[in-house]
């Protein structure tokens, strides 16, 4: 945990403030629980994709222009 802990602090060194990119999983809520336990709180990012199944050619109805 402490090498966990130890990497965090030497990514808070910048000059912006630092994002964390969540994933849903326990380390990247990890991660922010580090942070915010050095004192830095905010700016975690959650993207949500939204996919469509892809078109399988040889059941399309299309036709090709």
């Amino acid at each position: 945990m402490d090498a966990l802990r130890t990497a965090v602090v030497r990514r808070m060194v910048a000059d912006v403030p630092v994002g964390v990119l969540l994933s849903g999983g326990i380390d990247s809520s990890l991660v922010v629980a580090l942070l915010a336990e050095q004192g830095q709180h905010g700016l975690p990012l959650s993207v949500s994709v939204l996919t469509q199944p892809a078109a399988n050619p040889a059941t399309s109805t299309s036709t090709p222009t």
